[in-house]
């Protein structure tokens, strides 16, 4: 069965935690409800002109076969499909982006079926390896077009409890 995958923008932006919910302790961390937290991993995507000056978070450049992928097609994480799209003021907080359309980072997966056998996608991963418990949050703008998907997922693996 043949099917022609639909063009999705996923426009992610930076979750600003109220003063109502977080408030300072002190400098050795911020409280949520009850809850003492110690680190913070926040990124405000709609002015960041360039992604790949963030410390914090790295696009993805990688390919998986369709034979690893177990299917008909396989992947291709590009850097070309990850990019900022700020907003054409620093001092606003709403608008279209420079590149026009909402702002915000934009992860494309292009549309069509690939003659290489390859989904063109995007992929973001943070570059911390310090995170390993607590909340996480993220407010993401997700397309309306049919055949698509968007999903925020925090999975650290141990590459010595893997099997």
């Amino acid at each position: 069965m043949s099917f022609a995958l639909s063009y999705l923008c996923a426009f992610c932006t930076a979750l600003f935690l109220l003063p109502s919910i977080a408030t300072a302790d002190c400098v050795c961390g911020y409280t949520l409800d009850t809850t003492l937290c110690t680190d913070l991993l926040e990124t405000d995507f709609l002015h960041l002109a360039n992604i790949t000056v963030d410390t914090d978070w790295q696009p993805q450049n990688y390919t998986v076969s369709p034979v690893d992928a177990r299917g008909p097609y396989g992947k291709n994480a590009s850097l070309s499909n990850v990019l900022a799209n700020p907003l054409k003021s620093q001092y606003d907080w709403a608008g279209e982006g420079v590149n026009g359309g909402d702002a915000g980072l934009q992860l494309f997966v292009r549309g069509g079926i690939p003659s290489d056998g390859l989904i063109p996608m995007a992929e973001l991963a943070t570059s911390r390896a310090d995170l390993m418990y607590g909340t996480f949050r993220v407010g993401m703008k997700v397309t309306k077009t049919s055949g698509t998907c968007g999903a925020f997922f925090w999975v650290s693996i141990s590459i010595t409890g893997v099997s």
